[in-house]
């Protein structure tokens, strides 16, 4: 129908050179888009006698009529002259902004255009509502609460305005429009603990009124206009509010996908400033010229580059005085509370303790005829040496600065509260002597019997032995036991060792 259509109307056109050309070519060419390379408002091409005579073109519209070709080959016979650039006018967006006449009728100007529109349809306005209806109104639509008194309109107005309440119920329409989010999105949907912030920058910008080419300002590049305000730097979380694919960006090792996460990135970031400050998307620039709006590719990645050195992350925003505020404050709260756990744990830790080491007696007591696995723990741990000799302990990990032990026994000797003198690691360990025992002598020991605290806890361990001199090698270590490494073969285990 709409091919019709055209077919009709192109009997009534004019056969000036210059109209067909517009109205049956600059569409595409130049007016609402460039195809082809194609520009006729900079010049022309013969190129298009041929695609006209061809029927190639107008590309999704009826062929032209001989009159229509003739006028174009006329046109670029008297030379090509560029065409006017009038059909790109056709963006509402980019019209200058004009001040209507007030229509007639009404006592405020929003009232008279909105009466003449209604008046057009043979509608009016409702029945003006009572103070009371009138009241509730203004507040939930300002505040979102209900009036807490009544008060004259007027001063409603100036309350409501000046309350709070205000900044807190209209930044929610903000915060939707940019994205905002408390969380990262994606697979894991991280929280952001840190993102109130901008949160706060945003009721607060509200409530006092600030100008919009202010708030526009500082969400783009606070951070750039007053480095050393933070309540100014805090605005430019507008730019990572949205959602962020930490998987891809941090742990994922191939290229490829980093960059692709990145180039999301700032997708997101030029998207939502120009859908929030525009009213226009460019995304779609991101793989083609925008189709509807004259945004090209190459401006799109333009706008990229502006946010290159934008990136997620976690910075102060607080000034060094209300930081030293803070410490003076929370410090003896911080000191407060350690007091108040400490007596919990002092009441707690030893019932604890208690409970644990008759659990674990009893648990290496039932699987002495079927060795298992026991974790390891501060109150009780057995291992049954599958060699015999001189013996000695190699720790190479721990929970706190050093190794403790409150008692080790193995072949009858006892040793009781032993701590290392320095901190243990793989490559610099700390040798422990045993004395000797025969094959399959039990070695048993705990770190803290009574309250069963991991200060000092040994979790990475092997005990050695020394047959007639021939070298050391491992009867026993934490890692596994043969009937773990057979089933299972860990390539390292920190936490487990054989009954």
């Amino acid at each position: 129908m709409r091919w019709l259509i055209l077919a009709f109307s192109s009997l009534t056109w004019a056969a000036d050179p210059v109209v067909v050309v517009e109205q049956r070519c600059l569409k595409c060419h130049g007016g609402e888009k460039v195809s082809a390379g194609l520009d006729l408002t900079k010049a022309g091409s013969a190129r298009i006698v041929e695609r006209v005579e061809s029927g190639e073109m107008p590309l999704g519209g009826p062929r032209l009529g001989p009159e229509e070709v003739a006028a174009v080959k006329a046109w670029v016979a008297a030379g090509s002259k560029p065409l006017t650039a009038s059909a790109k006018k056709g963006f509402w967006a980019f019209r200058p902004v004009v001040k209507p006449a007030v229509p007639q009728g009404a006592a405020h100007p929003i009232d008279a255009f909105l009466l003449e529109k209604l008046q057009a349809k043979g509608l009016g306005f409702a029945p003006k509502a009572d103070d009371r209806t009138l009241l509730r109104r203004l507040a939930f639509d300002l505040t979102g609460m209900p009036p807490e008194k009544p008060l004259p309109y007027s001063d409603a107005v100036e309350a409501f305005l000046a309350s709070p309440r205000y900044g807190e119920r209209w930044g929610r329409h903000w915060l939707d429009v940019v994205r905002f989010g408390e969380t990262d999105g994606g697979e894991h949907n991280f929280e952001r603990a840190l993102a109130w912030p901008y949160r706060d920058y945003v009721i607060e910008a509200l409530n006092a009124d600030k100008p919009y080419p202010e708030f526009l300002r500082e969400q783009i590049a606070g951070d750039l206009i007053a480095p050393a305000d933070p309540k100014i730097v805090r605005a430019t979380g507008f730019l990572v509010a949205g959602p962020w694919d930490s998987v891809s960006a941090e742990l994922n090792k191939d290229v490829a996908m980093k960059a692709t996460a990145r180039m999301d990135e700032l997708d997101d970031m030029v998207t939502t400033t120009m859908h929030t400050f525009q009213a226009m998307t460019a995304n779609c620039a991101r793989c083609h010229d925008h189709k509807f709006d004259p945004i090209p590719t190459k401006d799109y990645y333009k706008l990229t580059g502006v946010f290159q050195s934008v990136g997620f992350g976690t910075r102060e925003v607080v000034s060094a005085e209300a930081k030293a505020a803070f410490e003076k404050a929370a410090s003896p709260l911080r000191a407060a509370l350690k007091a108040v756990e400490q007596r919990i744990a002092d009441a707690e830790d030893p019932v604890r303790a208690s409970y644990l080491r008759t659990a674990m007696r009893a648990f290496v007591a039932e699987r002495a005829k079927d060795p298992r696995r026991i974790p390891l723990n501060p109150v009780f741990n057995t291992n049954r040496l599958r060699g015999g000799g001189e013996l000695r302990l190699v720790i190479t990990g721990h929970d706190g600065p050093v190794a403790k032990l409150a008692w080790l026994t193995v072949g009858g000797r006892e040793i009781r509260g032993w701590e290392a003198a320095q901190k243990a690691t793989p490559d610099a360990p700390v040798f422990l002597p045993l004395g000797t025992a025969a094959q399959g002598s039990e070695m048993a020991w705990a770190t803290d019997e009574t309250l069963a605290r991991k200060p000092g806890l040994i979790n990475v361990y092997r005990v050695e032995a020394n047959q007639g001199g021939n070298g050391w090698r491992w009867p026993v270590r934490s890692t596994t036991s043969a009937w773990w490494r057979r089933r299972f073969r860990p390539r390292q285990t920190r936490i487990w060792c054989p009954s």
